[in-house]
């Protein structure tokens, strides 16, 4: 006969216990995907790439060394020249020295030379030597290295923004992950559903069969019981499918070769009373702090103000002090003595201030505008995503409660849907009834428990959704 199934909570609520008892699970998932996953291991380079570009500007502080040789006669020194040592006229001449900037805000310059002069006054060849120190001070333009200063506060927006990225794409991660391990656990409960509704099919088709021999029913009530089974059956292997599915999608997000085996039990009896719980709450403010996506643009405009802030200091007229202080000594017969011959005194000195600006600074006035339109249109994104990081946790909110209110109603209407079936049997093995009636009867119940699951994974999905909306403010790992 037709035994009386109560699956109830055992399937109902089947993943939404799964999930409890396997905070410890999702917690071993989640770690997988962060040290598997491919997204994560190229934002982590993009860190280490801006922080090595970081630590590349200190390069500006390293020691420049130059060195010239040659023969010059009667070289007139022209004012505007770049990139080129002046040699002494009628001389041959080696120099070199170095160049070293200095905090807060002064490159020093140390050099010597070494000449033969032909044709001096005087002389038929004299050998001289100098040596000098000097000093150069930007007073305007680039005053204590401000431009240097710029350029690493936009690579430090740089590493920031990469940085945040990375947290961005972190939560996405994790949500991604957590909403597959929900679908897994509701798939799995809607697989045994459909199981447990065939192995009802199948027992109507054996007492349909022996009341059919009996007489007791005509022979078309077979046919229609015969019919739902093989309905049920596609209706198990469609599910199982998606069971499949669901796992495979899992194990991509956590980058594992292999479909993780979860330890879920089916038989898992939990106490409804126990399910019942609130999202945490938690202001908008607060959660824009939190989201990786937001605090990447807050970088991206703090990056661009600085690229502005060296463009505008670029604008400045140059304007140097140069100091200076040289030793040197002469000798007719080698360059290893000492002597004054041409020159009165073996210390000189020097003090300069050299003034230099463009015509105009057009090119530089429209970078500042660019640069002003990058900051509105970032503006303007980071507002738009505020409008959507507000509307994602109140939807998660509405859904979560909705799901919540949904569990209560469909947990009510099981309960008629386990009663109506047993009294359908009862009356169909009594002869009273037809077999239609307990076939609907067996669908409602079927309907019932996937809409609790459902209603049950919705719940789940609201409240890693909400979770996700708030940045993980709180700690709690299970979703």
């Amino acid at each position: 006969m037709l035994s009386a199934r109560k699956p109830g909570l055992v399937f109902l609520l089947l993943f939404v216990a799964c999930l409890r008892l396997g905070a410890d699970e999702l917690g071993s998932l989640l770690l997988l995907a962060e040290r598997n996953s491919p997204s994560l291991q190229a934002a982590r380079q993009r860190v280490e790439q801006t922080l090595l570009r970081h630590e590349e500007l200190l390069e500006f502080f390293d020691p420049a060394l130059f060195a010239a040789a040659g023969r010059a006669t009667d070289y007139r020194a022209l004012p505007l020249q770049s990139n080129y040592s002046v040699l002494g006229s009628n001389s041959f001449e080696v120099q070199g020295g170095v160049e070293v900037p200095i905090e807060p805000g002064a490159y020093v310059s140390v050099g010597a030379a070494s000449r033969l002069l032909y044709e001096p006054v005087g002389y038929d060849r004299l050998y001289q030597n100098l040596f000098g120190v000097r000093v150069r001070v930007p007073l305007l333009r680039d005053r204590r290295f401000s431009l240097f200063g710029y350029r690493r506060q936009a690579a430090l927006a740089e590493y920031n923004q990469r940085v945040s990225e990375l947290l961005a794409s972190s939560q996405e991660l994790r949500r991604q992950v957590e909403l597959a391990y929900v679908s897994v656990y509701e798939q799995l409960s809607s697989y045994h559903i459909a199981q447990e509704a065939s192995k009802r099919f199948e027992a109507l088709v054996k007492v349909a069969r022996e009341l059919t021999g009996l007489k007791t029913i005509p022979d078309y009530e077979v046919h229609s019981t015969e019919r739902e089974l093989q309905i049920g059956l596609d209706d198990q292997e469609q599910a199982k499918n998606r069971y499949e599915l669901s796992l495979l999608e899992l194990a991509t997000l956590i980058g594992a070769g292999l479909k993780p085996e979860l330890r879920g039990e089916i038989q898992t009896i939990i106490d409804l009373g126990e399910q019942k719980y609130s999202l945490p709450k938690l202001s908008a403010e607060r959660a824009f702090q939190n989201r990786g996506d937001l605090l990447s643009i807050e970088h991206q405009i703090q990056r661009v103000r600085a690229q502005y802030a060296s463009a505008e200091e670029q604008m400045k007229d140059e304007v140097y002090l140069h100091a200076g202080a040289t030793m040197q000594s002469e000798n007719t017969d080698h360059p290893f003595e000492r002597h004054r011959k041409l020159g009165r005194d073996y210390l000189a000195g020097e003090i300069t201030l050299v003034w230099s600006r463009p015509l105009d600074y057009y090119g530089g006035k429209k970078r500042l505008a660019v640069y002003e339109s990058e900051i509105a249109e970032l503006k303007a994104e980071l507002a738009r995503k505020e409008l959507l990081v507000r509307q994602e946790m109140q939807n998660a909110e509405l859904n979560f409660l909705s799901a919540q209110r949904r569990l209560t109603l469909i947990s009510s209407g099981l309960r008629a849907a386990q009663a109506t079936l047993e009294a359908e049997q009862e009356r169909f093995r009594l002869g009273e009834g037809s077999s239609t009636d307990v076939l609907d009867a067996q669908k409602n119940l079927t309907v019932m428990l996937q809409r609790l699951t459902l209603a049950a994974a919705d719940r789940q999905r609201a409240k890693c959704n909400y979770y996700y909306a708030c940045g993980y403010e709180t700690e709690e790992i299970e979703p």
